[in-house]
């Protein structure tokens, strides 16, 4: 009995040590991961950072960072903006209700969420009950089941990566709340990787049973299916939209929901919905395996139209239909629901889904409808073939095109009437024969002073004796890849350049830079290769030791000087000059009547001492010393 106060003692004791040794822990300082970078202050969660939040401020993340299951709400009409600043919110992997969502948005407030990666881990990243999502292109949203949930009131606009797993990517639900949600695509990816059942054709990339609409202006839209939609709109006015699964499975209604068939876009047309308008005005609607756009269901009534126009593309796997259309109220004749005024497929669209007289042709392996069949004709080839499948007037068909009529009339092709099943080409109008280069050269009354500092590119030199020479005559002629002027062009000629080669139906073959090129023979003329009769075509030309315009001027020769050629360089003429060698430029030098001239030493040049590269055993007596070099440059060695 006397010890049981000791025993109590030793027990209170021991509390005291275990409190202490705990409380260090216990009061440790947490690491603030959030900061509001209005107010600047940090907060230890990110729900705190956004709790306390006013509207229109900017919360930041500080690290990465992970969300435990209570879900963050942003309401009250608050307008907050979220930069993850490169780094990754994880979510809480046991998030597994339809109601559990990292974010939600109430009715009147708007989450903007920027630059970083949102990993939700359990079932949604975003749940939107009224509220506004703004997703930006530097953002990634992935989950496991939708990366954004949107009841009645909702709206999302995304130009953001957003991938899942789950049944849908971007899903909304008719039984909730029963009211419409918009949708807007900007651009990034909407991407889903459904990994269900094999039996079970869930997988939608976006999923709109509910009124409103969606709207797709640019990006990506992928998965099993593309877009599956019951109800509202659905407008695409650019991007792609595609569906990957490879099955045989027919869109069928199950229950409140839908299976998909691969398709880029799947319609389900029955009660309880409102049913649904299409618009596609632009962008790559495309299925894999099977019908690019598919509707199906029991109720005709409930697929308000279906419309393709502008600069709209299908395509669908072998054997299946761009448009394949079950509730179509009309067997033959006209739809009243499906309307194809422009676009590219790549199979045939029925006669009765062309609105009004739409021109529909085939070219190749597609299929164009409007303006787009009205550019394939305007754009088609010489020797190709334009099918005609629907029209009655077809107009600006290019020369050499056959046009097919097989259509069910008559039609005409540029004022011709072809008869149904014939064809008919457009006449190819003959091309006068072409000229012969010239053997004359009549000098011009006028001849504009010459600038020797225009870049001429390299002439061709003579290699082969026995080709004929010719000479350029215009101030600029083009060199092509072939002969004709739809060649590429290789580069330029400068008047007086010297060319050897072989004249071809108007056109003269020569090499030029290592390569075969063409030139026009109308631009050419043939010399006999005696180049002592060339004279001066400008008022003053300068004769320079060189074969540059950074070399000195020996002296000039006026209009008409005859001058006799030693060799011909790039853009310039090594000639005979004062008993010794000089350099002109070659661009104003032609053979014609010799008219002789006396070449002049310009008076700046008197009593100075000059430097002259020349090739004459010969000394040449000039007013001055000359010093004379072995090559055109004074760092080469002075010949005494």
């Amino acid at each position: 009995m006397k010890q049981r106060p000791v025993r109590k003692l030793l027990a209170l004791v021991l509390s005291l040590l275990l409190v202490l040794a705990l409380t260090p822990a216990a009061y440790a300082e947490e690491a603030n991961v959030a900061k509001n970078a209005t107010t600047g202050v940090e907060y230890t969660k990110l729900s705190e950072a956004i709790s306390n939040a006013s509207d229109g401020d900017q919360i930041e993340l500080l690290s990465d960072t992970s969300k435990s299951r209570t879900g963050i709400y942003i309401g009250s009409n608050k307008n907050i903006t979220l930069d993850l600043k490169g780094f990754t919110l994880t979510g809480d992997q046991t998030l597994q209700d339809a109601q559990d969502a990292i974010f939600t948005v109430g009715s009147g407030s708007s989450l903007t969420v920027v630059n970083g990666i949102i990993d939700a881990k359990g079932w949604h990243a975003f749940a939107l009950e009224g509220g506004t999502l703004k997703i930006d292109a530097d953002a990634e949203v992935s989950s496991v089941q939708c990366c954004v949930y949107l009841k009645a009131g909702s709206t999302l606009e995304t130009s953001g990566k957003l991938y899942s797993t789950g049944a849908y990517t971007i899903s909304g639900n008719h039984s909730q709340g029963g009211g419409p949600t918009y949708t807007t695509i900007n651009g990034g990816t909407v991407e889903n990787a459904y990994n269900g059942p094999t039996d079970d054709y869930d997988g939608f990339a976006i999923y709109q049973p509910q009124g409103g609409s969606v709207i797709v202006n640019a990006g990506t839209i992928t998965g099993n299916n593309g877009i599956g939609i019951k109800s509202g709109t659905l407008k695409v006015n650019g991007g792609t939209i595609s569906g990957k699964a490879n099955t045989d499975h027919k869109a069928v209604s199950v229950g409140d929901g839908i299976d998909g068939c691969g398709s880029a876009i799947v319609i389900d047309s029955r009660k309880p919905y409102e049913g649904s308008t299409i618009e596609i005005n632009g962008g790559l609607i495309s299925s894999e395996y099977t019908n690019a756009i598919n509707e199906t269901g029991e109720n005709p009534e409930k697929l308000n139209s279906i419309s393709i126009s502008g600069t709209a593309e299908l395509s669908s796997g072998d054997g299946k239909k761009d448009l394949n259309i079950l509730n179509d109220d009309s067997s033959s004749g006209k739809s009243s629901k499906v309307s194809v005024k422009d676009g590219t497929f790549s199979k045939n669209i029925e006669k009765k889904y062309l609105s009004d007289d739409a021109i529909a042709v085939k070219s190749g392996e597609n299929y164009y409808v409007g303006d787009a069949a009205n550019k394939e004709i305007a754009s088609a080839a010489d020797g190709e073939t334009i099918e005609v499948l629907n029209g009655t007037t077809i107009t600006d068909v290019p020369e050499g095109v056959k046009v097919t009529n097989k259509t069910e009339g008559t039609i005409t092709v540029d004022g011709t009437e072809v008869e149904k099943d014939e064809d008919y080409t457009v006449p190819v109008t003959p091309k006068p024969e072409p000229s012969k280069p010239s053997t004359s050269f009549t000098e011009p009354s006028y001849y504009p002073d010459y600038d020797e500092d225009v870049e001429y590119l390299p002439p061709v030199e003579d290699d082969e004796e026995e080709e004929p020479l010719y000479m350029v005559t215009c101030r600029t002629l083009n060199v092509r890849m072939g002969p004709g002027t739809s060649y590429a062009k290789l580069g330029t000629l400068s008047r007086g350049t010297l060319i050897s080669g072989e004249y071809e139906n108007g056109w003269v073959k020569f090499t030029y830079n290592g390569q075969t090129a063409y030139s026009s023979a109308d631009y050419l003329m043939q010399v006999d290769g005696d180049l002592s009769g060339l004279h001066v075509t400008c008022r003053t030309l300068n004769v320079r030791a060189g074969a540059g315009t950074n070399f000195d001027i020996l002296g000039t020769l006026s209009r008409g000087t005859e001058i006799s050629v030693r060799d011909v360089l790039p853009g310039w003429d090594e000639i005979d000059f004062l008993g010794g060698i000089g350099y002109v430029s070659s661009a104003y030098a032609f053979v014609n009547r010799a008219i002789r001239r006396k070449a002049s030493v310009p008076p700046e040049r008197e009593g100075r001492f000059l430097r002259v590269w020349t090739s004459m055993p010969s000394s040449i007596r000039l007013p001055d010393p000359i010093s004379i070099r072995a090559s055109p440059s004074s760092s080469n060695i002075r010949l005494e």
